[in-house]
């Protein structure tokens, strides 16, 4: 039971949706910022979407934490983050990969050395050694 509920803010998004109480005193939560306007809204709700969209239900640790990796927001190394959340770090890579190229950013590696690192790959699942 809640004694004092004045922490808890109503958020909702679009018209049909209900409000629902969110706590904003977390650490990682922060207050949505005041828009200035419309069109600043109906962008922001725009890139909601497309970040939820794009994170889907399937795999939404490894989602977010490429999402976070791809705009500087990690301050951990890929392989730290990928232990400390129970993903693989390829999986990760792959997704950051794909959040560049649609979102027309730079990936976080360049396709030379994508490919490179995919030969190396090969070659040691050819030859019997694999990293145990």
């Amino acid at each position: 039971m809640l004694r004092n509920s004045g922490h808890l803010h109503p958020v909702g998004f679009g018209e049909d949706s209900e409000s629902i109480l969110v706590d904003t005193t977390h650490p990682g939560i922060e207050p949505i910022p005041e828009l200035p306007d419309d069109r600043a809204r109906e962008a922001a709700c725009k890139v909601l979407l497309w970040v939820l969209e794009a994170i889907g239900r399937e795999g939404m640790v490894t989602k977010v934490l490429a999402l976070r990796f791809l705009f500087g927001l990690e301050p951990d190394s890929m392989q730290s983050a990928a232990k400390k959340y129970r993903v693989t770090r390829a999986a990760i890579s792959k997704h950051c990969t794909s959040f560049a190229s649609s979102l027309g950013r730079p990936s976080l590696r360049s396709d030379a050395a994508r490919e490179a690192y995919s030969d190396a790959q090969r070659q040691v699942w050819k030859s019997g050694r694999r990293k145990k």
